[in-house]
């Protein structure tokens, strides 16, 4: 948190990422963790944009927001969503206080990776699972001396059976 203050008089994206931090700090009063979890996914972004010359906020625009998140999710960040509206947050305070024109996070959407359709089971397949229960009841060994053990080891079964009928009604 000293680096807040020190960083809130840098010039450029250092400088107002530490009066960014100084705000939810002070006037938001932000939680420690949560405090800590904005700055680490805003030096990300201010770390990214520096290596691509970016230096000053006006220098950013909607296109660098854009590839920064491709960048992220083709390294496999799967937080988008909240990076995203943390920068939402950032660049929206830049606007209101520090002067900026043009909130470059505005229309920049997640991108989620697209979903793998599943594959239905087969009859075979189906029926197989819904008798495994019954076949392992039929390959348990009912010791000798204890019939009271039979009851209990069909129940499993049903149980088992029933447990797996509710996953497949389910989805």
């Amino acid at each position: 948190l000293r680096r807040i203050r020190e960083a809130d008089r840098a010039p450029g994206l250092d400088g107002a990422l530490g009066r960014y931090l100084r705000e939810l700090r002070d006037e938001r009063q932000l939680s420690l963790p949560h405090l800590l979890d904005v700055q680490a996914q805003c030096m990300r972004f201010v770390r990214d944009m520096k290596r691509r010359g970016r230096r000053r906020p006006q220098d950013i625009g909607r296109d660098d927001v854009a590839a920064y998140r491709d960048r992220a999710l083709a390294v496999g960040i799967k937080r988008t969503y909240k990076d995203l509206s943390i920068l939402r947050g950032f660049f929206g305070f830049l606007t209101r206080r520090e002067g900026l024109k043009e909130n470059p996070v505005e229309r920049v959407g997640a991108k989620v990776p697209p979903r793998t359709a599943r594959t239905a089971l087969s009859l075979p397949e189906l029926q197989a699972l819904l008798a495994a229960p019954e076949q392992d009841l039929l390959r348990l060994p009912l010791t000798a001396g204890t019939p009271a053990s039979r009851p209990l080891k069909r129940f499993l079964a049903l149980r088992d059976r029933l447990a797996i009928a509710l996953l497949i009604e389910t989805g």
